[in-house]
């Protein structure tokens, strides 16, 4: 269906990266009820279509899928699973085939930022991420 931002991302992917991010997006959305828009070139999800504090996003190249998480920085990582990355808020994990995508871990991830969206919202202003979380 045209206009569908999940159908219109996903239409011209390989088939193994495509399946990749329908594995990401299927953990997700299936975490809680998002908005889903293209922003930034990716399958962004956001709570009450703020996207201006979106919560994780879906993105892909010729060879991987990606999930990003906004403010990654302030998740807890404790599996290691984030790429390498001296951003400032938003990490990422990559992804070149469905089996690698390990659907608790994103739920975990996707749980956890959910639970600390209002606080992200409230302090966004503060662009230092709270110590504990920089792995």
């Amino acid at each position: 269906m045209v206009g569908d931002p999940r159908t219109e991302f996903l239409q011209h992917h390989k088939p193994a990266v495509r399946d990749a991010a329908e594995r990401l997006i299927a953990t997700i959305t299936g975490c809680a009820r998002f908005d889903e828009a293209i922003k930034w070139r990716q399958l962004t999800f956001a709570i009450d279509s703020d996207f201006d504090h979106w919560v994780c996003a879906v993105s892909a190249t010729a060879t991987h899928a990606r999930v990003a998480f906004h403010f990654g920085t302030w998740l807890d990582d404790p599996d290691a699973v984030f790429d390498t990355s001296d951003a400032e808020f938003v990490r990422r994990i990559s992804y070149r085939s469905a089996d690698e995508v390990d659907q608790a871990v994103v739920r975990r991830l996707v749980t956890q930022a959910l639970e600390e969206l209002p606080r992200f919202r409230a302090r966004r202003r503060d662009p230092a991420p709270p110590s504990r979380r920089r792995s």
